[in-house]
């Protein structure tokens, strides 16, 4: 078959490809089908080519089949996002560091403890086993004798006490009422078990707190500057316009007087959050805004769509977010779910909410380091003592209580083993004959107590309830909050145990410094997995550079520096997380906030604009015009308006009331902005550097860096290495302290590099200057230009290898790579029976499911619709509100409810429960267009479709129905656009062209995906 012209037909959606093989006479290809011969059935059903007598495998052997058309289709599953994934290797590695850390403290301390325990080791390893699995046969895990092992949970019930023992150099003991004293040790009594000093140092190896802090001390914390930082969050995001002009008075909040307000034990966090909105003398709705919020940071319920619901965009559909915009602080994992909503609220939004969230964890640490003992230097151990103590004293009330008031109670609250929210299941109180074992969450826990209590009106039920609603009742030793503990805390309590234990036993001052390193070292995120050089090409997450001569040592927090090349590693880590350029695939994308990006954007837009002059025509800005649009709006607003051009065009003395390219004309806003040069004035307080030209390729380098680099150290120490010698220290400082996120589709070359050949222009100079106001798409592809030219020259110079790396260096999403990938395997398997390229490759693209775009509930919307709709049937409404706003309507029922229950064509009343009888009729053909949007769908009776035209409507039917159509339509449940088609008089051949080239236009993602492609691998064609 070597040599004979063939097309391979392709077409792709995200868990399917279908092909098929045609010649140039539009036959299909027959071909040679590859059978494996030599195999036989198995006892499993399974074939194999393993012999039933030997059981050894023969030599594979292949038949081929004769006469075989070739088409067919591959099945797959769809591409997911690697977040899952992703989440649960981040899991792996910390579990396997935390592993190591734990190891290595095991061989610190093995030798020593050889001469006190031989087995304590062994004994830790085995304790999870049962007792006949054991190879030590202890009964105690932790000490040999049931009397040690007693006395010790005597003396420390919990691991707390054990550190605080060693901390303070004190001993628990308890006075004639049981209740705890400690007593200050003796000096001849500070020395500890050396199992001890190993258990607390493991604890606290173990569980070293967060790394969000560079510099965190017990005397002077981070808290003013947490708050300083949601204060300007908030008065940036509400009070301070794109003009910086101020709505109101801005916000003021010292930490004296937020502190005073939560820490106050005998006020309910209801009542905290009305103190701190006293606190504010502002505008009525920003204060609503500003009270809700509060509701969070006293650690309430809070509701983004109270808080931000007037002031973001009127795209946002709170409603079908409505679960996901509702939540508490405390909730775990609650800051993906925050940035979750990033893409549909947008950056400030969400950085606003998780300044507040910070806040919320300031005030917690504040709450959970507020102890009684203040001479005490573990001040979380004590917080933890306290926590215990208090916990013991409640859960006695809680028993006297229930017992005195609910006496039938008794039983399920404290030692049923059913699936409720009880107290046993609440502290995993469980035995080995439990049979069922739920885990129960502190909120739930609340909820069911809440419920138990309600009917009581008793003082020490209303006290429950209370210490309930502030959040501080029977609380048990690891709780979501104690996340909020940063590790200098813990690293002060490991540094004085060592201090205080290194005088009986000097080893560990000889092992103190990597201890301290080994708790400390937190690989940086930029380095990425430690994997040798030589290994790293086998990961698929790995960019790790060792130094020369380092390659194969194995990473320790002792060597770490020496081994390690971090600035290499760190450039490594740029490279990965730039995208590629949609047009010129070689080339790095640029950062979402370039400076140059943005400028692009800005032009891109804004050469489209038309306005209305004084003589009634249309005119585009002029290149003079553009510039002085840019310099006047653009580098002083964040967001420019319709308004602000209104305003602009009023200067020149034209009165416009016409706008032509912006969404809402005057009163819409403009999707780009030069928003990074604003931001990065005011960080800089001067313009100057920004301005000046020879300072660009920096700016890009920097916004760059503030994209990639999250740790403030990291990238200070970057900005530091490259640019001392042009801004000062306090510049670089306080640019460190801004981090940017996202990335462009287009590259420096594409924007600002390649030229056109006659004109020696750039795209940018083409969109600033350019008289024909073209934007990019038609700057490419305009044929008297070479950019298109040039692009293809630049792709088609790659030598590609059409691997998976290659396919994953294309953006876009997992399910649009994924369909690439399977489509090329069918190639190259069809490359290999045909013995020759494909002369073509021809490919069908389903339309993209935009999945991810929130839109309001249709049930909702109709609802909305119906309730100002005075033509309603009554029927039909009914029919409507029964309907709960969360059940998914069929299209058939959707139409049914968009007609108000009539036929379109003939508008006699439709039947709800016989709606699968009715046909969906297409108002323009489907052989003209494959639109099926319901912006082309009628529901109709079968006997009315068939009495239908084959292009468009009679003019029997459409002079009949202007009455049901217009209704509709002025309701709001027909479209422009709906009616426009049922009006429409005849196709003529411009309807037709539109068709074509909407279609063109409309064609899948997967279609642009797929050009990517070098065309000097296939000649793609694609419809």
């Amino acid at each position: 078959m070597m040599g004979k012209d063939y097309t391979i037909g392709l077409d792709i959606g995200t868990n399917s490809v279908g092909w098929a093989v045609i010649d140039d006479e539009f036959e299909l290809v027959k071909g040679k089908k590859i059978i494996k011969a030599n195999y036989n059935l198995n006892e499993h059903k399974v074939y194999t080519n393993k012999s039933k007598k030997s059981g050894q495998l023969k030599p594979e052997v292949y038949n081929l089949k004769q006469n075989t058309n070739m088409w067919g289709v591959r099945l797959f599953e769809e591409g997911q996002v690697a977040a899952d994934r992703r989440l649960k290797r981040t899991a792996r590695r910390r579990l396997a560091r935390r592993k190591w850390r734990l190891t290595q403290l095991q061989k610190m301390f093995y030798e020593p403890l050889q001469t006190v325990d031989i087995n304590f080791f062994r004994r830790l390893d085995e304790s999870f086993l049962q007792y006949e699995d054991k190879g030590i046969k202890d009964s105690y895990p932790l000490f040999r004798t049931e009397i040690e092992e007693k006395k010790y949970y005597q003396q420390f019930p919990t691991i707390s006490h054990l550190k605080k023992r060693l901390v303070d150099n004190v001993i628990c003991l308890r006075d004639d009422n049981g209740q705890t004293v400690w007593q200050k040790l003796k000096d001849d009594e500070k020395k500890a078990d050396l199992r001890e000093i190993y258990l607390a140092i493991h604890h606290i190896m173990k569980y070293r707190g967060h790394f969000l802090f560079e510099e965190f001390s017990l005397e002077s914390d981070n808290f003013e500057e947490v708050l300083n930082d949601f204060v300007d969050k908030f008065n940036q995001y509400f009070v301070v316009q794109s003009d910086n002009s101020l709505v109101g008075k801005p916000l003021n909040l010292t930490e004296g007087q937020v502190l005073e307000v939560v820490t106050d034990k005998s006020k309910s966090k209801s009542a905290q959050q009305y103190d701190l909105v006293d606190l504010a003398d502002m505008q009525s709705d920003i204060q609503k805004a500003y009270k809700n919020i509060l509701a969070g940071i006293v650690g309430n319920k809070l509701n983004l769509k109270t808080i931000f619901g007037k002031v973001v965009s009127e795209d946002v559909d709170w409603d079908e977010i409505k679960s996901e915009s509702s939540f508490q602080f405390s909730k775990e994992n609650i800051e993906e779910e925050i940035e979750n909503l990033r893409e549909e609220l947008g950056d400030d939004l969400i950085d606003l909410v998780l300044t507040a969230k910070s806040l919320y964890d300031a005030i917690s640490l504040k709450k959970i380091l507020d102890i009684n003992d203040k001479n005490s230097k573990a001040i979380f151990s004590t917080s933890m003592v306290e926590r215990y103590e208090k916990h013991k004293l409640e859960l006695k009330e809680l028993k006297h209580v229930i017992k005195r008031e609910f006496p039938n109670k008794f039983e399920e609250v404290f030692k049923s083993d059913s699936k409720i929210n009880n107290y046993k299941n609440y502290v995993k109180q469980w035995t080995k004959i439990d049979k069922r074992k739920t885990k129960v969450k502190e909120a739930d826990f609340y909820d069911y107590i809440k419920g138990i209590l309600k009917a009581s009106k008793t003082e020490a039920a209303e006290n429950i309830r209370f210490k309930i609603e502030q959040g501080d009742y029977l609380r048990k030793q690891r709780t979501f909050d104690n996340g909020s503990i940063p590790h200098q805390v813990h690293e002060q309590e490991l540094k004085l145990i060592l201090k205080n234990q290194a005088i009986f036993y000097p080893f560990l001052t000889d092992i103190s410094d990597n201890i301290l390193k080994m708790f400390n070292f937190r690989v940086p995120y930029y380095v990425g997995p430690l994997v040798n050089n030589k290994n790293k090409d086998n990961s698929v997450a790995a960019w790790l550079v060792k130094n020369e001569g380092e390659e194969a040592t194995s990473i320790t927090p002792w060597n770490f520096e020496a081994v390690v090349n971090s600035d290499d590693s760190a450039l490594a880590f740029i490279e990965r997380m730039t995208g590629n350029d949609t047009y010129l695939t070689n080339e790095k994308a640029l950062p979402k906030n370039s400076l140059l990006y943005q400028k692009f954007t800005v032009f891109n837009e804004l050469t489209k604009i038309r306005y209305r002059d004084n003589q009634g025509k249309l005119q585009y800005f002029t290149k003079d015009e553009k510039s002085e649009i840019f310099d006047k709006f653009f580098k002083v607003l964040t967001s420019v308006s319709g308004k602000n051009l209104q305003d602009y065009l009023a200067s020149k003395g034209i009165e416009s009331s016409y706008l032509k390219g912006l969404d809402k004309g005057f009163k819409g806003k403009f999707n780009a902005s030069f928003s990074s040069y604003i931001v990065l004035s005011k960080i800089l307080g001067d313009k100057a550097k920004l301005d000046d030209v020879m300072n660009q390729d920096m700016w890009e380098d920097i916004v760059k860096m503030m994209t990639v680099f999250e740790d403030k150290k990291i990238l200070k120490r970057q900005i530091e290495r490259k640019y001392t010698n042009i801004l000062s220290l306090s510049e670089i400082k306080k640019l460190s302290k801004k981090h940017f996120t996202g990335w462009g589709r287009l590259s420096y070359k594409l924007i600002d590099g390649i030229r056109d050949n006659e004109f020696n222009k750039t795209i940018l100079d083409f969109l600033m200057t350019d008289g024909s106001h073209r934007n990019l798409m038609q700057l490419i592809n305009d044929d008297a230009l070479t950019f298109k030219i040039q692009i293809e020259k630049d792709n088609s110079s790659q030598e590609i290898d059409l691997s998976y790396d290659f396919i994953a260096n294309i953006s876009g999403s997992p399910a649009i790579k994924k369909g690439i990938w399977q489509s090329l395997k069918i190639v190259k398997e069809i490359e290999d029976i045909m013995g020759d390229s494909p002369k073509n490759i021809v490919i069908e693209f389903a339309r993209e499911n935009e999945l991810s775009k929130r839109t309001k509930s249709a049930i909702k919307t109709l609802k909305d619709i119906f309730a100002n709709f005075n033509e309603k049937d009554k029927e039909v409404s009914q029919e409507l509100i029964k309907l709960d706003d969360k059940v998914k309507l069929s299209k058939r029922e959707r139409l049914y409810f968009m007609q108000n229950g009539k036929d379109m064509y003939t508008g006699l009343p439709l039947d709800f429960d016989k709606l699968s009888t009715y046909d969906i009729d297409h108002i323009y053909p489907q052989s003209l267009t494959k639109d099926d949007s319901y912006d082309n769908t009628v529901l109709v009776s079968s006997k009315a479709n068939r009495g239908k035209s084959s292009e468009v409507i009679s003019m029997e039917v459409q002079n009949a129905r202007q009455g049901l159509w217009g209704s509709l339509s002025k309701a709001g449940l027909v479209s422009p656009r709906k009616l426009l088609y049922l009006n429409t008089k005849t196709l003529t051949d411009d309807i037709k062209d539109g068709f074509i080239n909407r279609q063109l236009v409309e064609t899948h993602k997967f279609k642009y995906k797929t050009l990517e492609i070098p065309s000097n691998v296939y000649r793609i064609i694609t419809y």
